[in-house]
């Protein structure tokens, strides 16, 4: 079969923007399906696409036809996943599994109500997501490609982190570590409304987001620092998805699951934890900054091992494993989650993998960018053009990250936050 590979990229670019949108909305509305291209998300296409020569386009968009089709063979099942998630869990129920997790962040009483019921509201939504993982693993096994990235991050992650938590102590519940998670003690200087302006006007020195068809998604409830530092994930990962060459093919600047998109987003979530930034754009004295952030920091070691315990979950919700669950969350969070939650909390994360190792390559960014731009690096012009300038590079000439230089990196941060 002859292709028209710019053709088959222009087609990629149209189903992975309407993908890109479904996964900016809003958790609370049920998941839209997408029309899916068949030419560039089928079995067929990706086969033959395979057997031609070895070239960077070919190699890009043979990437995207894989995926895409694995997104479309399980789009019913993920469809399925969120409607689990927003209905009601039991016959009697009087709230759904998503409205019970965002309980868990409110009021003491509401809290411990939703913890308790979570437990008996969940099978629905567990099962829902077992069978999304076992479809999409099979669907990966079929088509002949690896579908989990880095599946060992989760332990490492765990390992690096151990020392940082036993500083911190042991929660007195499960429900406890997800509320310290948070960093609700942590308020001062953060706005009472988390809007996306007030995000564009703390980073709106030069020319970081300056041309960029910037969609950036809503941001959420401030229910503590941690909310913005999702809400700058969100910023970040938004900026490095749309800001790429516009005449260059999609195949050829930016990959399924992109990592240079997850590193830019861990960037930008990373400033919460950066004394200046507390300084400089919340107007905190030097000696309230350097305590917020140490605050923060710890929060996030609890939200840094909440993510590993997600990104293990996606594997043992396909093995039906509550069992190592268990007794994985209790090594995670100091306490153990029900084994009815796997699956539901925290939510399973099949790229968690590569989530985990995006914090990593950005705390090593982090460090790169401090010794040359200084401690105010993200008001530095000099160091925007140049986080721009990877995002318009190939796929295939961008720098590599060692994940060693990415551990090493996270030592050092928690021995200046936690430890």
């Amino acid at each position: 079969m002859l292709f028209d590979l710019l053709d088959l990229d222009r087609r990629v670019n149209k189903v992975a923007a309407a993908l890109e949108r479904r996964r900016a909305a809003p958790s609370s509305a049920p998941l839209e399906e997408v029309a899916f291209d068949r030419e560039v998300s089928s079995r067929a296409t990706y086969q033959e696409l395979g057997s031609l020569a070895d070239d960077p386009l070919v190699r890009g968009v043979c990437a995207w036809v894989a995926h895409l089709t694995l997104e479309r063979v399980t789009s019913p099942d993920a469809v399925a996943v969120r409607a689990a998630r927003l209905e009601l869990g039991a016959v009697d129920a009087t709230a759904s599994v998503d409205e019970h997790v965002r309980r868990l962040l409110g009021s003491e009483r509401d809290a411990r109500a939703s913890a308790a019921e979570l437990e008996r509201v969940s099978a629905r939504a567990s099962d829902a997501h077992a069978r999304l993982a076992e479809r999409r693993a099979e669907a990966a096994r079929l088509l002949g490609v690896a579908d989990e990235p880095e599946p060992e991050l989760a332990a490492k992650v765990l390992s690096a982190t151990r020392d940082a938590f036993d500083v911190i102590g042991p929660p007195g519940s499960w429900l406890q570590s997800v509320q310290r998670a948070i960093a609700s003690d942590a308020s001062e200087g953060w706005p009472a409304k988390l809007s996306v302006r007030w995000l564009h006007e703390q980073l709106s020195r030069g020319d970081l987001f300056k041309g960029v068809r910037l969609d950036a998604p809503r941001p959420p409830l401030p229910l503590g620092a941690s909310s913005f530092a999702l809400a700058l994930h969100r910023l970040g990962a938004a900026w490095s998805w749309a800001d790429r060459p516009e005449h260059t093919p999609l195949c050829l600047v930016r990959a399924p699951n992109d990592a240079l998109v997850a590193r830019r987003a861990a960037l930008l979530a990373s400033l919460v934890v950066e004394p200046t930034f507390h300084t400089r754009k919340l107007g905190l004295g030097r000696d309230r900054a350097n305590l917020q952030a140490r605050a923060i920091g710890r929060a996030a070691v609890l939200w840094l091992r909440m993510a590993a315990l997600g990104a293990a979950a996606h594997r043992l919700s396909r093995e039906r494993a509550r069992a190592t669950f268990e007794e994985l969350s209790e090594e995670a969070l100091g306490r153990p989650l029900p084994r009815a939650l796997l699956g539901v909390l925290p939510a399973p994360r099949r790229t968690g993998g590569l989530g985990l190792r995006a914090v990593l390559e950005a705390l090593a960014e982090r460090d790169s960018l401090r010794a040359r731009f200084d401690e105010d690096w993200f008001d530095n012009p000099r160091a925007h053009l140049e986080l721009r300038h990877e995002h318009h590079q190939l796929v295939t000439a961008r720098a590599v990250i060692p994940l060693e230089s990415g551990l090493a990196a996270l030592d050092a941060r928690l021995r200046e936050l936690v430890v």
